[in-house]
């Protein structure tokens, strides 16, 4: 469906958002929401009314696209890779957009219009593993408002729910609040989430891919030639530092350690 797209991950994510198209066309409603769906199951089991609020909220969306990034207890439920490089594309998507902007969030309400867009554009642009800051990024150029709403705890670590038997098993009881699981899973993982050359390997290339994404795009989202080229010079430092750091997870860092 996608000829021009080389990466299997994002190939996946739009071949979801085809489907979803499809079907929203043929219900002749005219928004989808593209979240996760682990997410979503998470949060209809632990957080009923925060998933019921995003929904409300998603319904309401009549132009252009409505972006959910992580609120601060959701985002620090996660493991350390993935909050260490995440903080700088959330930095640097929000202060080139303007607005609080989580591409890791992966929480959309896109019209029918944006979807085509992001169908029809996103072939002709660098290959990105997780397609989210892309998608904002056509948004953009096609001139779409793009607003952002709250999301609760609908975004928080999902990983947990999916390793439930395991964590319980080890811990020897139930577990009823989700809070608490993620703690356990935490305290379970935590070398492995911590201390895995392949994690961190695998989040400082996001990391990489996505800023190196927004820089190749930022004139066409920043306006003011004095602020862009204060950004690009940031972006340009921090892109360097990332090959330096990917150097030392297969060195320094790690030493020997085996890959897992």
């Amino acid at each position: 469906m996608h000829p021009g797209t080389t990466d299997a991950i994002e190939m996946d994510h739009l071949s979801a958002l085809s489907h979803a198209h499809k079907l929203a066309k043929e219900q002749n409603f005219a928004t989808i929401q593209y979240t996760d769906g682990d997410r979503i199951a998470m949060a209809a089991r632990h957080f009923p009314r925060d998933l019921e609020n995003m929904a409300r909220r998603s319904s309401q969306t009549r132009r252009g696209m409505l972006h959910f990034p992580r609120d601060e207890e959701a985002f620090t439920s996660h493991h350390p890779a993935l909050m260490f490089t995440e903080e700088a594309i959330i930095h640097e998507y929000s202060r080139a957009f303007g607005m609080p902007i989580d591409p890791g969030s992966t929480a959309h309400t896109m019209t029918q219009e944006v979807v085509e867009e992001i169908l029809n554009q996103s072939p002709q642009m660098e290959p990105v593993s997780f397609p989210h800051p892309k998608w904002l990024i056509i948004a953009r150029q096609n001139e779409q408002p793009i607003e952002t709403a709250e999301s609760g705890r609908v975004l928080m670590y999902e990983t947990p729910e999916q390793q439930r038997a395991k964590i319980e098993g080890l811990a020897g009881r139930p577990v009823g609040d989700y809070r608490e699981l993620v703690s356990l899973a935490h305290s379970i993982y935590k070398i492995e989430e911590t201390a895995s050359p392949t994690e961190w390997s695998l989040r400082l290339r996001t990391q990489q891919q996505y800023l190196k994404l927004l820089d190749t795009h930022l004139g066409e989202i920043v306006l003011d030639p004095e602020l862009r080229e204060a950004q690009h010079k940031d972006l340009e430092r921090t892109v360097h530092a990332l090959d330096r750091d990917q150097e030392m997870v297969g060195g320094a860092w790690f030493g020997s350690a085996r890959k897992k």
